[in-house]
This record gives C-alpha cells, sequence and structure tokens, in this order.
C-alpha cells in the first residue's frame, strides 16, 4: 500500500518513468518510487530504499510464450549513489541489490533473451562500462569498457543482440552479436546525424533515441530542433524533419502497432506523427517517406518554470500518453477520432481501432485528436506544516464521506491545504485558503481548519500581514478571525482541547486569546509579555459550567518563553486572568527549551541539546534525558488516544517515538541526509510527517514500505480477475466479475460480444497486457484467413507483402545513396530482388566518384546473360570460393544473379546468419518455406532453445500440427487447448493430438 504521497521531482528524475503492460505507471520522485494504476489513475504503491534521487526505472519484461506462468510484477530502479535496486511491487520486497563500484547507472534496460526468464539487467554505467547483471542473485555476468564516451542505449526489439548507444558529436555506436554468457567483442561500427559536417561540437550529444518499436531496421533520434529517421543496415536517413519552436524536443516514443511514433516538447507538446510513404508510377526508383502531424494535443498554458521532465507511451493501447511534469503532475492524452466526443476508459481504444494498415501496405486513418484524459495532481511543492485531524467527535454513518475520513492536513507554501486520507495516501480535497505561505495550521473541531499566513508588506520594515481563517472542510467557508493590518509576524497558534479558545504569539507583539466560537478577543496581554517560545494547553485540568443553556469552559493554558519561564493562563468564558510564573524542578544551567506538549497531568519539554523532559505534575516529579547527538529537539506532540502517552519528538533528521512512562524510545526513524522532516503529528501512535523532498509520509512500519492488500490489487495483476478473464475465452462461466467493483463489466464487455474464438482470445490477451499471447493470436487468425500483419510482425508475412515492403524501402534508399557502403549494399538488396535494372542504374548513375571503373564493370555482369549451364556452374563455383574466402556478400549476389538463391540462402546459414537467409529467400526465392523450417529447426536446438519464435514461425506457415505438438512437448496445455478450439472452429481436426491435449488435467 502506499504510505508516502509525493510532490514536485528532483531535478535527476528527469527520465525515470516506465508504464508496464499491465497498466502501472512507475516515476521516480527523490528518492522515492511512485507505482500509479492506470486504470484509475491513483497511486497504489509506493516503495522507499534509495538514499539518493532515483534517476531510472525499467518494469520487467513479460514472459515469453514458453514460460507463461503467472508473476506478480518487478522493477528495477537506479539512484545517483549508483545502488541498484529490484523490487517486487506488490509485496514491497526487495529481490535483489547490487552496484558498482564508484559509478552512476546512466541507462538501464531489460535484456530479453530467447526464452530465458526475464533476469537478465543491462546497465550502462557512468566509467562507460556496460554491465550485465543477473538481478535475481545481484552477480555481474559480464562487463564491456568503451573507449569513448556513451551515455545512453536502445535495444533492438526485433534482434536483442544488437544494441545502439548514443555518444558525442551526434554519433551513434552499433555493437552486434550481444550475447548472455560471454562479453560483446571490441568491434563496433558508427552512425552519425550529420556526417558531412565537420563543425559539429565534440560535446554535443543526441537528445534521445530509441529503435523504432513498429519497423524493423530503423532508428528515430532527437537534437533539440530536429527529428531523424535512419536505416540503421545502410546508415541512411529516411526522414528528417526541422522543427521551428521555441521548446525544444524532449523525446521520442515509438508505437509498436503502427509506423507511428509521438514527438514530446518539454513545454507538454505532443505531436503525433505517423508514417506515409508515396510510391512513384511505374516502379520507379524514389518516392517519399514523411512522418506527417496527423494530430497534436491542446495548447497547456504553462510557466517556463512547469516543464516536462518524462513522458511514457502505453506498450499496449499505444493510444494513451502520460507526460510527467517537475511539480509532480502526470497528465494523461489519449489518440481518438476527431469526432469522437465520448470519453472512453483507459484500455477501451487502441491504435490499431483508429489507424489501418492495409493490405497496400499504408497507413489509412480519420482525423485524429489527442485529447486530455486524465490529471493526477500532487502535493503542492515547498510543504510547510501537517496536522492529524481529531475523530473523538466524527460520528457519521456513511464511511467513506469526507467526513468520516481520516485526513491530514498540510499546508503550502502556496496557501493551498491539502486534505490527505492517510491510508490511502489520497488527497481528498484542496482548500486555497491563502495566497501567501501557510506558518501555522490547527484544527479547530473535526471540521474545522484554523490557518494562518503572512505576506510581507510593501515597505522596508520587518512588519508583515498575517492572514488568521477558519475554514469548514465540508463546503470550503472560510471566516476571518482577526483584522489584516501591518504587524509582527505570528509565530505559533494553539487551539484549546474543547476547541474553544485560540492563543496567538507573535514575533515582537503580545500574546492574544480568543473565542473561537465568536471569533472575538478576549485579551491582549500588556506589552511585557515575554518572548514566547510555546504554548499547549491543558487536556484534564479544565472544568465546564453551564449558563443560559451555553456551555463555558474553563481552560488553562501554559506559556514558555525564551529565558525558559514557564507561565500559567487561566481562560474563563470571555475572562482572561494573567499569566502566574509555574516554579519548574529544571536543574540549573540547562540549556534553552525549544517546545513544549501537553498531556493529562505529563509535560514534556526539549531542548536546543536534544535532552528531553519529563514533569508528572501530579507527582511532582521532573525526570530528563542526557542530551542527545540527534540534536536541537524541533517539536513533540502526545498520542491522542485516551491514557496513551506516547510521546513524538522531532530533531532534524530523526523522529524518535518515547514511553514517557518509562522515558524510553520505542522507535526511531533516520531520515539520513536525503531528506529531512518539516513538521510532524501522530494518528494514533503512528507518526505522520512531511520532509523536505516535499513528501507526505504516513510511518506506520520502520521500513517505510508495506504489501498491497489482496483488495487493492490493480485489476490486470490481479490474478483471479486474470484467471476469470481467460475462461471466459475458454467458454467457461464459472465467473463473478462484479466482485471488482460495478465498472468492470462495462470495461470487459468486449470479451462477452459475439465474435470468433481467436478474436475473443487475442483481444483478452491485449487488454490483460500480454502482448506475446496476443501477437501469437494474431498470427493465427493471419494464417487462418489471410489478415495483414502490423510490421513489427514482418518476419511472419508472406513473401509477397515482404518483396513489396522491402522494394518500397529500398527505392528510398537508392535515391538516398551516399557513400560506397550504401551503394553496396542497395546493389545487393536489388540483385536478391530481381531487380537488375536498379542496381544497373545505381552502379552507373551515382554521385560518388569513387570505384567508377569497379562500378561499370560489375553492371555489365548484371545485363550479362548467364542462361547456359556452362556460365552457371562457373559462376556457382566462384561464388562458393567467395564465400569460403569469407567474401560472403559478394558470392552471395552471385547467386542470386544465376537464380540460385536457395543456395546462397543455404550459405548464409551455414555462415550463422539466419535473419539474413531467411529475409533474402522472402525477397528472392519463388518458395522460402525450406529455408524457413530450416530456420525453424534451428530455433529449437538446444543450443538455441528459442521455441517461442519457433511456435509462431510454425503458425505462420501453417504447420498446425508441429505447432500442436511442440505446445504439447512444453506443458503449455492452455494455450494448446485454446489453439485446438480455434482449429475445430476452422474445420482442422488432429484427433490423435486433440485428445492429447483434452486429456490433461
Amino acid at each position: 500500500m502506499p504510505l508516502a504521497l509525493t510532490g514536485s521531482l528532483h531535478p535527476s528524475n528527469r527520465d525515470a518513468v516506465d508504464w508496464s503492460e499491465k497498466g502501472l505507471l512507475a516515476f521516480g520522485c527523490h528518492c522515492t518510487i511512485v507505482v500509479v494504476d492506470v486504470l484509475k489513475f491513483q497511486i497504489v504503491q509506493t516503495l522507499d530504499n534509495h538514499n539518493a534521487a532515483v534517476n531510472l526505472v525499467a518494469w520487467t519484461p513479460i514472459p515469453s510464450i514458453m514460460r507463461h506462468t503467472p508473476m506478480d510484477p518487478k522493477l528495477a530502479s537506479s539512484d545517483l549513489s549508483g545502488s541498484i535496486v529490484v523490487w517486487d511491487v506488490l509485496t514491497a520486497n526487495i529481490t535483489a541489490s547490487f552496484r558498482s563500484a564508484n559509478s552512476t547507472a546512466l541507462d538501464m534496460k531489460w535484456l530479453v533473451w530467447q526464452d530465458a526468464n526475464r533476469d537478465f539487467l543491462l546497465a550502462l554505467h557512468s566509467n562507460n562500462s556496460l554491465i550485465l547483471w543477473n538481478s535475481d542473485t545481484g552477480e555481474k555476468i559480464w562487463e564491456h569498457r568503451f573507449a569513448f564516451h556513451v551515455y545512453h542505449f536502445s535495444i533492438d526489439p526485433f534482434e536483442s543482440s544488437t544494441i545502439a548507444f548514443s555518444s558525442t558529436a551526434y554519433n551513434i555506436v552499433l555493437v552486434k552479436n550481444v550475447v548472455i554468457h560471454k562479453a560483446p567483442a571490441a568491434q563496433c561500427s558508427f552512425l552519425s546525424l550529420y556526417p558531412n559536417d565537420k563543425s559539429i561540437a565534440k560535446d554535443t550529444q543526441i537528445v534521445h533515441f530509441e529503435y523504432h518499436k513498429g519497423s524493423p531496421n530503423v532508428l528515430l533520434a532527437l537534437t533539440a530542433s530536429e527529428i531523424f529517421v535512419l536505416h540503421v543496415p545502410t546508415s541512411q536517413i529516411l526522414f528528417n524533419a526541422k522543427l521551428e519552436t521555441s521548446s525544444p524536443l524532449l523525446r521520442v516514443i515509438s508505437c509498436r502497432d503502427r509506423d507511428a511514433f509521438y514527438a514530446v516538447h518539454q513545454n507538454g507538446h505532443v505531436a503525433f506523427r505517423c508514417g506515409v510513404f508515396n510510391r512513384l508510377p511505374e516502379d520507379r526508383v524514389g518516392g517519399h517517406l514523411s512522418y506527417e502531424i496527423a494530430c497534436y494535443n491542446e495548447s497547456q498554458r504553462n510557466n517556463t518554470r512547469h516543464r516536462v521532465m518524462a513522458a511514457a507511451l502505453c506498450p499496449v493501447t499505444q493510444a494513451s500518453v502520460c507526460l510527467l511534469y517537475n511539480s509532480g503532475r502526470i497528465v494523461q492524452y489519449q489518440l481518438k477520432a476527431g469526432d469522437d466526443e465520448e470519453t472512453v476508459k483507459y484500455r477501451q481504444r487502441y491504435i490499431t481501432d483508429l489507424i489501418e494498415f492495409n493490405s497496400e501496405l499504408k497507413n489509412v486513418h480519420s482525423d485524429l485528436r489527442l485529447a486530455q484524459h486524465s490529471v493526477y495532481y500532487p502535493l503542492s511543492s515547498n510543504l510547510t506544516t501537517v496536522a492529524m485531524r481529531p475523530m473523538e467527535n466524527v460520528d457519521v454513518v456513511d464511511q467513506n464521506s469526507l467526513e468520516a475520513m481520516h485526513l491530514a492536513a498540510v499546508g503550502t507554501h502556496q496557501g493551498i491545504i491539502h486534505l490527505v486520507n492517510i491510508f490511502t495516501c489520497h488527497i481528498e480535497k484542496d482548500l486555497q485558503v491563502h495566497s501567501c505561505p501557510i506558518k501555522c495550521l490547527e484544527w479547530g473541531g473535526s471540521n474545522i481548519i484554523v490557518s494562518a499566513a503572512y505576506s510581507n508588506a510593501l515597505s522596508t520594515s520587518s512588519v508583515v500581514r498575517n492572514d488568521i481563517f477558519a475554514t469548514d472542510i465540508c463546503t470550503g467557508t472560510k471566516k476571518r478571525i482577526r483584522p489584516e493590518v501591518d504587524e509582527s509576524p505570528i509565530e505559533l497558534m494553539r487551539v484549546s482541547f474543547y476547541q474553544c479558545y485560540l492563543a496567538l504569539a507573535f514575533q515582537r507583539e503580545p500574546l492574544e486569546i480568543w473565542d473561537l466560537k465568536s471569533m472575538r478577543l478576549l485579551r491582549r496581554m500588556s506589552r511585557a509579555c515575554p518572548i514566547i517560545v510555546d504554548m499547549a494547553w491543558s487536556g484534564k485540568h479544565h472544568t465546564v459550567k453551564t449558563v443560559s443553556e451555553m456551555n463555558v469552559y474553563r481552560e488553562n493554558l501554559v506559556v514558555l518563553d525564551n529565558e525558559n519561564h514557564l507561565y500559567h493562563v487561566v481562560v474563563k468564558g470571555l475572562h482572561v486572568r494573567d499569566g502566574k510564573e509555574v516554579n519548574t524542578q529544571w536543574k540549573n544551567g540547562s540549556s534553552q527549551m525549544k517546545c513544549m506538549v501537553w498531556k493529562d497531568d505529563i509535560l514534556a519539554l526539549g531542548d536546543s541539546q536534544g535532552r528531553l523532559g519529563i514533569w508528572d505534575l501530579s507527582k511532582k516529579q521532573c525526570r530528563q534525558t542526557n542530551p542527545s547527538s540527534r540534536g536541537q529537539i524541533m517539536k513533540m506532540t502526545f498520542s491522542r488516544l485516551t491514557g496513551d502517552h506516547t510521546l513524538a519528538v522531532q530533531h532534524q533528521h530523526h523522529i524518535v517515538l518515547w514511553d514517557t512512562d518509562n522515558l524510553q524510545p520505542t522507535q526511531h526513524f533516520n531520515f539520513g541526509t536525503s531528506s529531512a522532516p518539516l513538521d510532524m503529528d501522530l494518528c494514533g501512535v503512528t507518526p505522520i510527517y512531511i520532509a523536505s523532498d516535499s513528501t507526505f509520509r504516513y510511518a506506520s512500519t520502520l521500513n517505510r514500505n508495506a504489501a498491497v492488500a489482496e483488495k487493492d490489487k490493480p485489476l490486470l495483476v490481479n490474478g483471479d480477475f486474470n484467471r476469470q478473464m481467460w475462461s471466459v475465452a475458454k467458454g467457461t462461466n464459472h465467473t463473478n466479475f462484479e466482485k471488482f467493483g460495478s465498472d468492470t463489466l462495462k470495461m470487459i464487455e468486449f470479451a462477452m460480444a459475439e465474435s470468433s474464438n481467436i478474436e475473443k482470445c487475442a483481444n483478452i490477451a491485449r487488454f490483460l497486457g500480454d502482448m506475446n499471447l496476443y501477437d501469437l493470436f494474431i498470427i493465427i487468425k493471419s494464417a487462418l484467413d489471410g489478415s495483414q500483419l502490423p510490421k513489427h510482425l514482418m518476419k511472419f508475412w508472406p513473401s509477397e507483402a515482404y518483396k513489396q515492403a522491402t522494394a518500397d524501402t529500398l527505392k528510398l534508399l537508392i535515391a538516398n545513396t551516399k557513400t560506397l557502403e550504401q551503394l553496396e549494399q542497395n546493389v545487393e538488396s536489388a540483385l536478391v530482388l530481381g531487380k537488375k535494372e536498379w542496381a544497373m542504374d545505381l552502379l552507373l548513375n551515382n554521385d560518388l566518384n569513387v570505384g567508377d571503373r569497379a562500378s561499370a564493370m560489375k553492371a555489365c555482369l548484371i545485363s550479362a546473360e548467364l542462361n547456359t549451364e556452362h556460365s552457371q556452374c562457373f559462376t556457382k563455383m566462384i561464388a562458393t570460393n567467395l564465400i569460403a574466402s569469407n567474401h560472403i556478400s559478394d558470392g552471395v549476389q552471385l547467386l542470386f544473379l544465376i537464380a540460385q538463391g536457395l543456395d546462397a540462402c543455404r550459405y548464409l546459414q551455414s555462415q550463422g546468419l539466419w535473419h539474413q537467409s531467411v529475409s533474402y529467400a522472402k525477397m528472392g526465392l519463388p518458395d522460402a518455406k525450406d529455408v524457413v523450417l530450416k530456420w525453424v529447426e534451428h530455433l529449437m536446438s538446444e543450443s538455441v532453445s528459442h521455441k517461442s519464435l519457433a511456435l509462431m514461425v510454425l503458425i505462420s506457415l501453417s504447420e498446425w500440427r508441429e505447432a500442436l505438438t511442440l505446445l504439447i512437448s512444453h506443458n503449455e496445455w492452455s494455450t494448446g487447448r485454446i489453439l485446438v478450439n480455434v482449429l475445430k472452429e476452422n474445420d482442422i481436426v488432429f484427433e490423435d493430438l486433440y485428445a492429447q491435449i483434452n486429456g490433461d488435467s
């Protein structure tokens, strides 16, 4: 459960945000990690263990299809001190903690490795070292050091062994062949955003970059005012846009299911750009790729100090984006159709519903808009004071109403009073009472807050104008208690035990006693009144007298001055007796008293050396502790529980709970150096406090973390809810969704609607955030009905669509060839596609002025007729020798030139270039099935063991028996049964396998 409520962010919390597939948004706020359930858009957990500001957070990836076991969400976080912590979020337990000496993590991502457990955490440290950690044990698996500066990295989502790093001078470094069992080799390649600009300063950096999640071999990069879309294999720029804007770019976030991305600016402006490719007629080389602005968010009226610190996109819907501001405020925007005025809940609208990817491989959409969906409001910055609501006289039937809640009133520098439900750490109400910083705050009853604030007068003198109001928390009505005049600043304010009287102490003015009911001044003490340090009303020594059906209370006030003198003031009705000095039993030579609190017969005082004194008035006995290393006592408060004398004592960096009967400490909260307590109070015997990091905390446990209760678990990580959803997919009726809330049935109407079995399963998997299963189900659907798969599943496309998409990209690349390396790669791709004319034209008509003679000879070779048996045998022999001599590219080109592409793909597979062989087979062979099936054998081998990918490839080839056999062999009975039902629905029957699956218990 959340034990903290955060406010403004630390500058190092920039980009410390991550959105999980399960609808949980985690972000860092100073040293605390906050987890928000986006379905309800409220905090469900806070995690506190770091001693420095959190700079990175990363959710663990979802499990693979072949290891599909339910698991609670885990989160990795790092801080400026270099500490990395792995959390079990729901239980708030730390599963591992580790660090690399003398370095800080600059970037951190989970390495998804085939079907292995999701335990591998890749971290880039400030000493230019890349470390792979085992997150279960905290052990370092390997470390690779760079000889140059690197700052951030992005893992290729289509090939996790390839990683890109940002470096200086707008350079991107590519490292390939990254594996989990050994560090990568020192070889790397460089890609520059400005390859021909030699004037770029060496200390310039890329603002942000990432691999495109929805388009293979594409990388997105930002400078402060430019967007780049790069083709990684050829290092060519596919799209570039210079933006005329006053606010720098902050982040680019790509979509997974469509060729589109969001560009976020520091001022909160978000533009959604969708890829559009314009082909030239008659299969001509060229064309134009642009990422046009489809829509942008509504204008934000933010001042210059209110800026975006981080942004995150929902990895499931890709239609919801959250902006995290430096104030701690989170704004969620929802992508929707332009004419859609309905407010749609989160997870009810997906990007695939708004943008169609048709059989012509184009994005098609109507007018779109990016509308504000919901806002999370944090505490204001610069908290000043906190006070716990008295619950003695609360008698309300509706326990969920504001009148029945355990509330803490939190005063702020902006004059706002936040009413915080301490058990949920949720702001129930905000009261804008003052326009200046609140200095004092007291409860004048269960529904009345008395607050004092002051602003400096328009003069150079030290006088101010004090604002003192009594505010009704239910209606928001406020009443001024005393007139506003130029005077000395108010220092202290104390409401009496029966909330009848109000004592006000000023910096250089005499003490005032007010009647809180009638709001009239009862007495202003004489000018001889000393400087008051603290005041306390008695909770025991009072009497009540009824006069004319009204109760007249006699209450006692004790005043402590700056010379350690105590004065006793008696207030009864309209009469205030002069204060009389009280003889104390303090030892001579004691330090200056700083604070005081009174309950029953116990008067507690604290001094500047941390000494605590307990004066028992009934026994006329005084006890005190020795001076403390914790330093000066700043404030004290007694528990309000009847007969309980637990005392909370606030020091500069500590809060200590004391058993005053035995004068022994019972609990000690140490804040270290990361923050300091500003004010505190007690809820029962549990401290609540505000700290210098603009955080409010309910300190129910010493470790500052608590598990999420079963009833409070977010819906998408609730195991029972997940099981019931899958029971709907299997056609069983053992469901009871009502217990999850009245809104749940509306939310899951899609699962109850009439649709095909596979569509229902795909929608349920996506709603629950299991994108691996979702991909599997839409591949099954595509294999059955021929529907077009999105581009991120391009490797499962039929050869015809794959060839068309590759040819479209090659047209752009050929038209923008700038270097010899690009020319060679583009010629190879053209030959594989069978586009000899493109290859010859590129070889003969380019502006490189390098290797013209070799290019001309190669063009002649391509144009030659090699149809005779002798020429083909000779060419094949030369190609084989070239491949054996490690000139693989030349050999492959020759083989495709003589229509021996199948042999070329086999040679590539023998060299371990499996992905390239499959890609070339789909580009250049009339039937790629044999090559793809050979790849499946490789994936299923013990040395690779990537069975999940093998399963999806088999299904894309409609190899149903082999797919079912693979599921059975790995005991994936649930997925197997779903596939069986889908196949039966389409009249595909394997009786022996069906009986085996259905017979399993």
